[in-house]
């Protein structure tokens, strides 16, 4: 496929629906080495793919040069969304699998939402107004040195190489949180900024994650703060959040004294 409308495949940078195997390190097949032979080009190709969230509302473009992933990649985009689980495990049709996976999605929900709140503690004149969690995921087939099976593994882009990537929203987005702000009565949210977030796994905070602040991305929004698009450029993955920052105003009825 052809590389989607300006997304561009970086250069070097100088900064460093299978189950995953419990307790696996993911790690890429063997890397080559800087310079590439023909051999290693074709092993290791020039990385251009679209994904489409499992919940159809984002498209991911992704573009990286030779040498980045190893050639059938495949690229994976799921949406971090609260889960009813309560419905979920009343419902007879629904497996203990499925239940247990909808339980991960929402400890991952919890523990973003939870970092995104960490992050705005030392302002409190705003709050998050609202955000849209996706983790973008890399899967391979490598070779299990014991058994000498197959087996499917996520893996991240070689070190020091920069990954460009477009969220491309099918229709111009805003959380929901933000939406039933605006139809209540007296109160309104003053969104202060969007900023795409990059929740990074680190054992050594409360939630697991750590957010970094993207803050060369380039967002499209409408006049109203839907985001319509989100462009970046990364070198690990794990899960992304657009986050509205606001504060919320409220109107007082004054009735005069009579």
């Amino acid at each position: 496929p052809e590389t989607p409308s300006d997304l561009e495949v970086p250069e070097d940078s100088a900064e460093t629906e299978d189950e995953q195997p419990e307790d696996i390190e993911a790690v890429l097949p063997e890397v080559p080495a800087e310079d590439l032979d023909e051999e290693e080009a074709e092993k290791w190709p020039e990385y251009i793919r679209d994904g489409l969230s499992d919940d159809g509302k984002v498209t991911v473009h992704v573009a990286a040069e030779e040498g980045v992933f190893p050639e059938n990649t495949e690229l994976v985009v799921k949406a971090i969304l609260p889960q009813d689980i309560e419905a979920l495990e009343a419902d007879s049709e629904v497996s203990e699998e499925e239940v247990q996976e909808a339980k991960a999605v929402q400890e991952k929900f919890d523990a973003v939402q939870k970092e995104l709140e960490e992050t705005m503690a030392e302002d409190e004149t705003k709050e998050i107004a609202g955000f849209l969690a996706y983790d973008i995921s890399f899967w391979t087939e490598t070779e299990d040195e014991e058994t000498g099976e197959s087996k499917r593994v996520e893996i991240e882009p070689k070190e020091g190489m920069g990954v460009s990537v477009e969220m491309e929203f099918a229709a111009a987005a805003l959380p929901e949180e933000i939406k039933e702000i605006a139809e209540k009565d007296g109160v309104s949210v003053e969104i202060d900024h969007v900023d795409v977030i990059h929740m990074k796994e680190n054992e050594d905070t409360k939630t697991g994650l750590k957010a970094e602040v993207l803050t060369d991305a380039e967002i499209g929004q409408t006049e109203n703060v839907e985001v319509e698009t989100a462009k970046f450029t990364v070198e690990s993955f794990s899960t992304f959040v657009i986050s509205w920052t606001g504060i919320q105003l409220y109107s007082l009825n004054i009735i005069p004294s009579t």
